[in-house]
């Protein structure tokens, strides 16, 4: 189920890419899909304590490079969506949009490889 959800979230993030240039619903799509992404963590957290289990276990080579690309993604949402935030209320100037396509591309290529790498965990 968790991959469903995980497919969901990706799904929102894409098309929140595909439609970056309208400022009405570039924010929807790609903070549904933060939105979601961020709720699966949490909830596999309490559920099952991935976060230490991560920290524990020994994993294959694929295995740590979905935990790596995907805590790396998770780690930039909060300054994309903060630097987003700010082009929204007209604040960030010619320098803040580029700061937050910046950090956006990079979070969405790590959540990209941690997608895609997702299906090497049992």
């Amino acid at each position: 189920m968790e991959k469903v959800v995980a497919t969901i979230a990706y799904a929102f993030l894409v098309a929140g890419v595909f439609k970056r240039k309208d400022r009405r619903i570039h924010p929807w799509l790609m903070g549904a899909g933060i939105g979601i992404d961020t709720a699966l963590v949490l909830v596999l957290q309490v559920q099952r304590s991935v976060i230490q289990e991560a920290m524990t276990n020994t994993y294959t080579f694929w295995q740590s490079g979905h935990i790596l690309s995907s805590t790396l993604a998770f780690a930039l949402y909060f300054p994309v969506v903060w630097l987003g935030i700010r082009q929204l209320r007209g604040q960030g100037g010619a320098s803040g949009r580029l700061w937050h396509m910046r950090v956006a591309i990079t979070a969405f290529v790590f959540r990209t490889v941690g997608f895609g790498l997702m299906f090497t965990i049992d």
